[in-house]
């Protein structure tokens, strides 16, 4: 294999080892009391920063009431489409923007499924943000699957309307 072939897998592996390295800061932080909770209030929005197992879905819907097969079928499903990602990666040819699309979903979902496996289950969630009176919590995982999607979603629809337009 080459190393443009190797590629994709060094950075596939790279963003999904800084997610771990950061959960497991946030989790060492947490552990040694050196109170790792931080509240910053921007207008309407609080952040906080405290780590909490989430054994439920995807931006902790389903915290806490999640049965017991749910983590499980995540799991598999989520491996599924990283291998199918993967193969995508390194078996055809994309612009750019999609290829780093592709990688940063890439790395987000194996961030959370080395959790899933790792962590019985559960997903270290640590970035609260609240706005008025709902909450999501979140990691680098999860924001990198979002800009991911994103990235891909937009460039394929901006490559859709300059079709149209020709």
């Amino acid at each position: 294999m080459t190393i443009d072939l190797w590629k994709p897998y060094l950075q596939i592996m790279s963003l999904a080892g800084l997610d771990q390295i950061l959960k497991q800061l946030v989790l060492q932080a947490a552990a040694h009391g050196q109170g790792f909770v931080h509240s910053v209030p921007v207008k309407g929005l609080i952040f906080q920063i405290s780590p909490i197992n989430n054994d439920g879905m995807p931006f902790s819907f389903h915290q806490n009431d999640t049965p017991i097969w749910i983590p499980i079928v995540l799991s598999f499903i989520s491996i599924g489409i990283l291998a199918m990602l993967v193969y995508i990666l390194t078996r055809f040819k994309f612009s750019s923007k999609i290829r780093t699309g592709l990688i940063f979903l890439s790395g987000g979902g194996l961030g959370n499924v080395l959790d899933r496996i790792l962590r019985s289950g559960g997903v270290v969630d640590y970035f609260f943000i609240t706005i008025q009176s709902r909450s999501i919590v979140i990691n680098l995982a999860d924001v990198l699957l979002v800009i991911g999607m994103f990235v891909v979603l937009s460039e394929m629809m901006l490559r859709i309307l300059h079709e149209e337009k020709q």
